[in-house]
């Protein structure tokens, strides 16, 4: 279901960034969907420590994501946001790294 709703929202951004463009449903559209989409998810893998504003948000959700990768048969299976796991009862705390 979460693979789906984010295929959906993926598929429903492309329109929406033509409109903001200002220009037709293209190509160009397209690719801008396509780049960003896959740089969120490429930021999502990286397990960062960006422990200051505005990116510590991105350290908290690589940390959750991590725990995923842990064991993936247990949870964290949402994308980008762990609503569909808080809802579905998936949900598994951020993994930490010690300090280096």
């Amino acid at each position: 279901l979460e693979t789906f709703i984010g295929l959906a929202l993926f598929l429903g951004s492309i329109p929406l960034i033509a409109a903001l463009g200002g220009g037709p449903l293209n190509a160009v559209s397209m690719a801008v969907a396509t780049l960003i989409f896959t740089q969120l998810n490429t930021i999502n893998h990286t397990y960062v420590n960006l422990p200051y504003f505005p990116f510590k948000t991105l350290t908290t959700i690589t940390r959750v994501h991590a725990a995923h990768h842990v064991d993936m048969s247990h949870g964290n299976f949402a994308t980008l946001s762990m609503v569909y796991d808080r809802v579905f009862g998936t949900y598994e705390a951020p993994v930490s790294r010690p300090a280096a």
